[in-house]
């Protein structure tokens, strides 16, 4: 993956915002992802980022922690086990201060090339504006034949199907042009502390029952990203994938 160099358009704001809002990176054993998704954030002047990584042992992504390359792109924590993403975004808030946005993602993503000028402040202001709990990039299937032809389990619920025919639904409920209604795992998104849960949410939650927080992905120029494992051409070695 090319990473072009940050947007000379990008305004004091927008720059100050990437220098403070941290960025937690999830890793396990795969270095290539992670050097490519922080040399992104590198390029795009993302101040404070923090790798989380979950007991990895393989020696080329340990080279690369101790190299310093790494140290100047990310700070390193390790997490003594492998608990998962999911598992790790409940550990975030001991490194962000009191309802301070911060992001998370995994790093098997091509994020754009030539990055929106307003990324971070469009992704905070769609927060406030939905009380999303969670803003993330969209997820590019506009090319689906270059998708592996095996069938994915998505859900527990779901027959196995094509990505593009399970994803195609995260891409069906705008709310405005280039934002939609969708569901956000661990992919690259914007996390808000501040969002409230509604009274009716609230009921739900004392009552022990699952609840749901707005979730959003925005789409359009520079926001748009290829989730790398879904290709036959990922850019990782073989023996990462093994």
């Amino acid at each position: 993956m090319q990473v072009r160099k940050q947007r000379e358009d990008v305004a004091e704001g927008e720059r100050l915002l990437r220098q403070v809002v941290p960025v937690f990176v999830n890793s396990f054993e795969q270095p290539t992802y992670l050097r490519n998704m922080l040399d992104w954030l590198h390029a795009n002047r993302f101040g404070r980022v923090i790798v989380l990584d979950q007991a990895s042992s393989y020696p080329p992504l340990l080279d690369y922690y101790a190299s310093e390359a790494f140290r100047e792109r990310a700070h390193l924590v390790r997490l003594g086990k492998n608990v998962g993403p999911r598992a790790a975004l409940d550990i975030l808030p001991q490194w962000v201060r009191e309802n301070g946005f911060h992001i998370f993602t995994d790093p098997d993503l091509d994020m754009p090339d030539r990055v929106a000028p307003d990324f971070l402040t469009r992704l905070i202001a769609l927060a406030r504006r939905y009380n999303a709990r969670k803003v993330g990039v969209a997820l590019d299937i506009s090319d689906p034949s270059a998708f592996h032809d095996r069938k994915v389990k998505f859900s527990r619920n779901h027959p196995a199907g094509r990505v593009e025919e399970w994803e195609g639904q995260f891409w069906d409920t705008a709310l405005e042009p280039d934002v939609y209604a969708a569901a956000v795992d661990t992919t690259f998104h914007l996390h808000n502390p501040q969002a409230t849960l509604s009274a009716r949410q609230a009921l739900r939650k004392w009552r022990g029952k699952r609840h749901v927080y707005r979730e959003i992905r925005v789409a359009g120029a520079g926001f748009v990203a290829r989730h790398l494992p879904w290709y036959r051409d990922d850019g990782c070695p073989a023996e990462e994938k093994a």
